[in-house]
Parts: C-alpha cells; sequence; structure tokens
C-alpha cells in the first residue's frame, strides 16, 4: 500500500503548513504522530498518547469527544485534527469542542476521507466493503457538509485543500489531485 502511505506523509506535511505557528493542538495523533510540526510548542492529546518525544513537547490522554475534560481551559493557536470528525459519534460536539479551546482568530485544521473521491465512490456504488471501508468510521462526510458543520459550530471555513489521488500500482506512489478527486480533503477554518 506505497500509494496510501505517501498520501499518508503527503496529508501530514500539508496540515503542518497549513497550522502555522505558535502554540498547536494535535488531536488523535497517537496512531501517526506528525514528523513535520517543527517550530512550535505541540500538545498531543489522544486516549493513550506516548510518552512526548519530538516534535510533541507534551502529551495529554483525554476523549477527542470532550477536549474540555483533558484540557480545562488551555487554548490554542491551531488545533489540528487528522482523520478523527469520521471516528467520532457526534461531529457537531467534536468541532465546537475544538473550537471552544482555539484562541480567537486561531484555526482547525482537519481532514478527512472524501466520499466522492472516484474510486470510493465506485466501492459505494457497487456495494463493495473490502476496499475504501471500515467498521471504526461513523460517518463519512460530504466536503459541503463538512463546511456546514464547522459553520454552525461557529467557525470560519477559509479552504479546502486536496491530498491526492493515491495509486496503488506502477512506479508513481500518488498524484496531486484537487480537494473533489482527492482520496482525503483538509479543511481549514478559524474561531470567529
Amino acid at each position: 500500500m506505497l500509494g496510501l502511505r505517501s498520501n499518508e506523509e503527503r496529508r501530514l506535511r500539508l496540515m503542518a503548513r497549513l497550522a502555522g505557528r505558535g502554540e498547536l493542538l494535535d488531536v488523535g495523533f497517537a496512531q501517526l504522530p506528525n514528523p513535520h510540526l517543527r517550530g512550535s510548542p505541540v500538545v498531543g492529546l489522544d486516549l493513550a498518547p506516548p510518552p512526548p518525544a519530538p516534535p510533541y513537547d507534551e502529551t495529554v490522554a483525554g476523549d477527542a469527544a470532550d477536549l474540555a475534560a483533558a484540557l480545562g481551559e488551555r487554548r490554542f493557536d491551531a488545533v489540528l485534527a487528522g482523520e478523527i470528525i469520521e471516528h467520532v459519534e457526534d461531529p457537531y460536539r467534536f468541532v465546537r469542542g475544538c473550537r471552544r479551546v482555539l484562541r480567537p482568530g486561531g484555526r482547525l485544521v482537519l481532514s478527512t476521507p472524501n466520499p466522492l473521491h472516484l474510486p470510493v465512490l465506485a466501492c459505494e456504488l457497487l456495494g463493495v466493503r473490502r476496499l475504501f471501508y471500515t467498521e471504526e468510521h461513523r460517518h463519512y462526510l460530504l466536503p459541503r457538509w463538512v463546511e456546514r458543520i464547522l459553520t454552525f459550530s461557529g467557525l470560519t471555513p477559509v479552504s479546502r485543500h486536496g491530498v491526492g489521488f493515491p495509486l496503488l500500482v506502477g512506479p508513481r506512489p500518488a498524484l496531486p489531485a484537487p480537494a473533489a478527486a482527492s482520496y482525503q480533503i483538509v479543511y481549514v477554518a478559524e474561531r470567529r
């Protein structure tokens, strides 16, 4: 699955760039820590986080669905939530929790799989569960619905970015792709 690994690397790099500088919170980082979060203090939050290791200055045990319980009154300049929103029971509550821990003007950088990615759409139409399907996902969110969740949760959507089109065969592991064709989409929203 070289194409998917390459796509994940591209996603991590893009999310780090879009987060900018300042104090950063990376929610749900433990399975795939982001090595590109450099030059800023970084806190990683997960259900069972590993001990801090570069680039993470601190790790916190907590549930992404209840950031307030884990973080109290702490605030961050950016919150990164990579491939989390599709796993939580209530996406609105999750995004509101992210908003709550953002400083005014702070940004949420969120990624999620794209249900309009052509291979995913083909599997959906054909009822194929062997590919692009997992029991762990509770939601598969269309891009305009992600932006609606962001807006209804008190954030202003700023941009969306395609991560890429992973190739499972061939010499190139992944191709750049616009958001509409990308396997994953990264959304940026700011706290009003």
